[in-house]
Formats: structure tokens, C-alpha cells, sequence
């Protein structure tokens, strides 16, 4: 696979092998919210739009093509998306997070997470040591938004990566201002 993300944004994994019958350059975009179904019980795998769409499934392709990732889930919006994240854990788990984060975010997390039982630590993220000064045996993930929003504040990634790995935890970065080729950690 090329290093190079402009292909790749263009064309994703630049597999044109889908059935489409005036074979497109462009994947094209499925407008509907149900499929047709070959028979009873023989579905194309693609039943609800809401379930899975084809053009979806593409996007979520072409990213985890882009991040060198595993697999990808697209959102209708980065609230829907922060919010599934947070359903990952269990009453009594505890999320350190950056401490200069979007308000909607702030507010899903003294409201909907606190009331789930989430312990959340908000912290200067600049400083790994204010991490790891709140840092217990409930600890399961780091919250990271960098560059923050509003004030742009910039976290070291990498560093982030190490302490979350060192500790078992996993790492959520929500990235709203700076594309993909600019926000790598390899």
C-alpha cells in the first residue's frame, strides 16, 4: 500500500471491483433506506440503510485504509460517535480526560457518563504527569482532544500512546482540526 494519502483519498483502497453496472470511477452514493432481497431469507447483506450502506461500508473502508487501521465505524455525527465510545465501559470504570474539550463532550460526560457510574478525571493532557497523577487501578481509558477545542491546546500523542499501553488503558483522541495526513503517530 502507498504511503501517499492522496490517492487513497480519492479512491480509497482503489478496489474497483464492486458490481456496479455502469462501473463508475467514483463509488456511487445509495440513497435508500431499504434493499431488495434476492428471495426469502437470501439477503445481499445489505438489508436497512441504517444498519449498513453500501456507501458506508466504502467510507469506513477507505479510513481504515487511510489510518494503516483494522476497522472503521462512520457516524452520523461526532457526538454519536463520542457517545458510542463512552457505552465501552462500566459503572465505576474511570476516564482521564483532557480538561479543554468541546462542551458538548463536557456536558455528555458530567451528565449521561456520571449518571452511568463513569468516573472522569479532567486534566491538563499537555502535561503526561497530571495524567498519571490520577491515574487508579479503575482507570480503563484516556480522552485525549488535541488540538483541544477551543483553546488549542496541543497533546503529545505518542506520548499518550506509551502511558495508555503501559497501563492497559485504551486511547480516544477526538482530532477536530487537523486532517489525517497532518494527525500521525507513525
Amino acid at each position: 500500500m502507498s504511503n501517499h494519502v492522496e490517492p487513497q483519498c480519492i479512491h480509497g483502497n482503489s478496489d474497483f471491483s464492486f458490481r456496479e453496472e455502469t462501473h463508475s470511477v467514483a463509488f456511487p452514493l445509495y440513497q435508500t433506506a431499504t434493499f431488495g432481497h434476492l428471495g426469502l431469507g437470501h439477503s445481499t447483506g445489505f438489508d436497512y440503510t441504517r444498519e449498513k450502506n453500501p456507501t458506508r461500508q466504502h467510507l469506513e473502508e477507505t479510513i481504515t485504509a487511510l489510518e494503516h487501521g483494522v476497522d472503521t465505524v462512520a457516524f452520523s455525527s461526532g457526538m454519536a460517535a463520542i457517545s458510542a465510545c463512552f457505552e465501552l465501559f462500566r459503572p465505576g470504570d474511570q476516564i482521564i480526560c483532557s480538561e479543554d474539550l468541546y462542551g458538548g463532550t463536557t456536558r455528555l460526560l458530567n451528565t449521561v457518563s456520571a449518571k452511568n457510574g463513569l468516573t472522569v478525571n479532567f486534566v491538563d493532557s499537555t502535561n503526561l504527569d497530571n495524567m498519571r497523577a490520577v491515574l487508579t487501578p479503575a482507570a480503563k481509558a484516556l480522552y485525549i482532544e488535541t488540538p483541544s477545542n477551543p483553546m488549542m491546546n496541543v497533546t503529545d500523542l505518542r506520548a499518550c500512546a506509551a502511558l495508555a499501553k503501559e497501563h492497559g488503558l485504551l486511547l480516544i483522541v477526538d482530532n477536530t482540526f487537523l486532517s489525517l495526513p497532518i494527525c500521525r503517530t507513525r
